[in-house]
């Protein structure tokens, strides 16, 4: 007879499976939203075709929700790049509602420099954006690879 630990352990899935579960990959942006050093005000970018786009899709999503996450380099002190990629985050959250997209969809996510823009070193200029993307990432794969959102 199998004692209960042994038994409960039979069927558990193996432990990089737990893992692939518990932390699924992020989608990739869609788009970002570019700022100049220490700054939350975005720089001039034509971003519209992007959020007309994702405003049609969303419209046909109304289940999903787009994150919004800012970031920063890694110069300045970690407490001020923290709160400055919250600005970010929450700028560029106000440029996508002026776009017409619906604020219960929108979740807001501030990284600092503890986080930076998958790919980009910490210290890297490119990291002083916010970052638009879809929160499923399955739907999201099949939106890009099926060109619903660019």
């Amino acid at each position: 007879m199998q004692s209960p630990a042994s038994n409960t352990a039979a069927t558990m899935p193996p432990p990089a499976a737990v893992r692939q579960i518990a932390q699924p990959k992020n989608c990739p942006a869609l788009f970002f939203i570019a700022f100049p050093i220490g700054s939350e005000i975005p720089q001039s970018q034509n971003i519209s075709p992007k959020i007309r786009r994702l405003r049609s899709w969303l419209r046909q999503h109304p289940d999903k929700k787009v994150i919004i996450e800012g970031h920063t380099d890694s110069y300045g002190p970690e407490e001020y790049n923290l709160l400055l990629s919250y600005r970010r985050a929450k700028a560029a959250e106000k440029i996508l509602l002026e776009g017409g997209l619906a604020k219960k969809q929108l979740l807001v996510r501030a990284l600092g420099e503890e986080q930076p823009v998958p790919g980009l070193p910490a210290k890297s200029r490119k990291n002083r954006v916010a970052s638009i993307r879809v929160e499923n990432p399955e739907e999201c794969i099949n939106n890009l690879i099926n060109g619903d959102i660019d």
